[in-house]
């Protein structure tokens, strides 16, 4: 990426730190929101990556050479529960994300890497859907935006 930026250009980069968090208290340790990310980051990283890079994004832009970083955190809500009108639809947006694409997800990393059984992960992703529509729980993980610069008397 450092090689492909211009002098005094600029990169930007996404993503997210995977980890549920609850600000009012209703995510439990043991909920199956928190096993699903956590099933999911045990699978990946047994196929060597990393599933929350957000959180490496500073790091990564400092070893690289690039300056002027600059770090954005933006809370995402899973389920319909936000009170604030654009939160709503964000978590409203998220959910329906979450719920179509599970299967999709889980599956082949699940029954592949982790070797469990198709039913066991049928069970499993019903119970995490279930939890989500449910919006007892009031989670939100969160999307990082970085961006750093290339120093203007770096050689291309």
């Amino acid at each position: 990426m450092f090689n492909h930026t211009r002098p005094g250009g600029w990169v930007e980069l996404q993503g997210y730190d995977a980890q549920y968090r609850s600000d009012d208290g209703t995510l439990k340790v043991e909920s199956y929101l928190n096993q699903y990310v956590d099933t999911i980051d045990k699978g990946i990283s047994k196929m060597g990556k990393v599933l929350s890079t957000g959180p490496l994004f500073e790091g990564l832009l400092k070893d690289a050479g690039f300056i002027n970083i600059h770090i954005h955190t933006y809370k995402l809500p899973i389920g319909t529960w936000p009170k604030d009108k654009k939160m709503k639809e964000v978590g409203t947006i998220n959910t329906l994300q979450y719920l179509e694409g599970m299967e999709a997800f889980s599956y082949r990393l699940l029954t592949s890497v982790l070797d469990w059984k198709l039913e066991e992960v049928q069970v499993f992703n019903a119970k995490v859907a279930e939890e989500i529509k449910s919006n007892k729980v009031h989670a939100y993980y969160t999307l990082y935006v970085a961006y750093g610069q290339k120093r203007k008397d770096d050689e291309e």
